[in-house]
């Protein structure tokens, strides 16, 4: 299984590979970042796009997804470090 995985979204990382050491995306992505489940302190200029709607009543019904802007990953890849450990 691939550490990033690169699709007509751009890369995607889990926070799974945060708390497991796999190294920071390169900083050539610069696409926006989507943030599920609440605001990462990380992250600047987020905006609630959408909200899961699920027809099964749990936790995860009414989750935000928002939109925050691009980021230098070098820079914010240790932060994530501190904020998901």
């Amino acid at each position: 299984m691939p550490r990033f995985a690169t699709h007509e979204v751009g890369i995607v990382v889990a926070v799974q590979v945060v708390v497991r050491g796999l190294g920071a995306p390169p900083d050539t992505s610069t696409g926006p970042v989507i943030v599920v489940g609440g605001h990462s302190p990380v992250f600047t200029g987020c905006r609630v796009a959408a909200r899961h709607e699920s027809v099964v009543e749990n936790e995860e019904d009414g989750t935000e997804i928002a939109v925050c802007d691009p980021v230098a990953w070098s820079q914010v890849w240790p932060r994530l470090r501190r904020f998901y450990s």
